[in-house]
């Protein structure tokens, strides 16, 4: 409430109620009114003035509450005899200023109030202050409270405010985690009106460094020239899930780096969600690392060490080594080993794979001079079958034994048909040992011979199989016993 003092006086300037003289009734005859009225308004605001007279004073006391501020003109007229005249002055220019901030009236704008990016500073809104009556206060000096939290997590931080100095208020807010969150904006505790807002926060740019693999397992344990898929989440800077990693105006990039995978092969596809999912294929086995990048910088732990076990065991890239391979001696038991390997050249480490061993004679010795070839067993095709065993870290021992000799084509092939590296191989079988019984004696010198002269005798070693010997390493010894003499 304001108020004033009106002092009459007559037409010389003399104060009429100074004058104990003056009755009651007397002075009831000074009648006065005033009224306000709001310039610039289209509303026409007026505001009527309550005149009474004060006794302590002895003059007239005007009070009025004006409820709207603005710029008014009071008019304070004396009535006398029917006819209204201004007091000296009148009519007055009255400034009426608002009044203390009230909070539950005051109010805020912007975008800010509504969405918002994690980590940014969203200054996008303001607050006015209003008065009680929702006048504008054009002043600053006011203490407000910003506060912002997210609903799904408890989380929360506080926010500043920049006095303008005219009655506005700037705010600045920088929300951390993305999704629905409540800005709450208070002065003496009371909220503004509209508070707490809800703003829909947005996650910033995908962050590499704190983007990370969602399953360690998946990368730690991988399988080599097979494919390896895994996942990767990508975040912001602040752990916000980059739901919209792929729009704009993120468009983020993903790259992956290992001089142990096979490039070609990688393929990278996005799942929504701001995740990613990868499918290598490592080349070798053992300890390999392969570096992720989103936006060129790694993600959490990279370059990742991941343990590459071997792959499938392949045929192709299996080798064998051993004497075996190119010589054995009939008779004789020979071996050679077969290290199994995957598509990649990888030696495998565990039993499972399965060979398929054959001999096969494609060229018989010739036969010695002065006799003709023949044996008890000999057929059109002679095929011999080795016999596998595991040994150890993906190697197998191969065992076979031929009992003719000559020129093999040693075949090596898995039970899909699929060769080894270097198969066929060409084995020579030589003879065994020289067997007496097995061997052959030819000529007349067997049969008869005439004292004094040399009897011819033709002798063809052959070991326990038939195979004749023609290395003539073999020492013969020949012993003619008398049985009886000639009458």
């Amino acid at each position: 409430q304001q108020s004033f003092y009106i002092l009459p006086k007559d037409a010389f300037g003399n104060l009429r109620w100074s004058h104990q003289s003056m009755s009651t009734d007397e002075r009831h005859l000074d009648l006065f009114h005033a009224t306000a009225v709001l310039l610039d308004d289209a509303e026409g605001v007026v505001i009527n003035v309550d005149v009474t007279y004060d006794a302590s004073s002895r003059s007239l006391l005007g009070t009025y509450t004006p409820s709207k501020s603005g710029q008014y003109q009071l008019s304070i007229l004396h009535e006398a005899k029917g006819i209204s005249t201004h007091i000296r002055g009148s009519p007055f220019a009255l400034n009426v200023i608002p009044g203390a901030t009230f909070a539950q009236e005051s109010i805020a704008f912007g975008s800010g109030l509504h969405s918002g990016v994690a980590g940014d500073n969203n200054g996008t809104a303001t607050i006015q202050a209003l008065d009680a009556n929702r006048n504008m206060k054009n002043v600053g000096g006011d203490e407000w409270v910003v506060i912002v939290k997210s609903v799904l997590m408890n989380d929360y931080q506080y926010g500043t405010t920049l006095d303008n100095g005219n009655g506005t208020y700037s705010i600045l807010i920088v929300p951390e985690v993305a999704g629905p969150n409540d800005l709450s904006i208070t002065a003496d505790g009371k909220h503004i009106r509209g508070s707490p807002f809800r703003i829909n926060v947005v996650h910033n740019a995908v962050h590499g460094p704190s983007s990370f693999v969602v399953d360690e397992g998946e990368v730690s344990q991988m399988k080599a020239m097979t494919e390896n898929i895994f996942t990767i989440q990508a975040v912001d800077k602040w752990g916000n899930k980059a739901i919209y990693s792929q729009d704009h105006p993120h468009n983020t990039s993903v790259s992956v780096e290992s001089e142990s995978i096979d490039t070609s092969a990688t393929q990278i596809s996005y799942g929504g969600g701001g995740k990613y999912e990868i499918s290598v294929k490592p080349v070798v086995s053992g300890e390999i690392y392969i570096e992720i990048m989103l936006n060129g910088k790694d993600i959490i732990g990279s370059p990742l060490p991941v343990s590459v076990q071997p792959g499938d065991f392949f045929a192709d890239t299996s080798v064998a080594t051993g004497v075996g391979l190119r010589r054995a001696q009939a008779g004789v038991q020979a071996s050679f080993s077969i290290q199994s390997k995957d598509a990649g050249g990888n030696d495998k480490v565990q039993d499972d794979a399965m060979f398929n061993v054959t001999l096969t004679l494609v060229e018989r010795p010739l036969a010695p001079f002065g006799i003709k070839m023949f044996r008890t067993n000999a057929t059109n095709e002679v095929v011999v079958t080795g016999t596998q065993s595991f040994i150890e870290e993906g190697q197998y021992l191969i065992q076979y034994t031929c009992f003719e000799a000559g020129q093999y084509d040693l075949m090596i092939k898995d039970f899909h048909g699929n060769s080894i590296a270097g198969s066929p191989f060409s084995v020579h079988v030589a003879p065994g040992q020289l067997s007496g019984t097995q061997s052959i004696m030819t000529g007349d010198g067997i049969l008869k011979g005439i004292a004094g002269h040399i009897s011819p005798v033709l002798v063809f070693p052959r070991d326990a199989y038939q195979n004749y010997i023609l290395d003539g390493q073999e020492i013969l010894e020949i012993v003619l016993t008398l049985k009886s003499r000639h009458q």
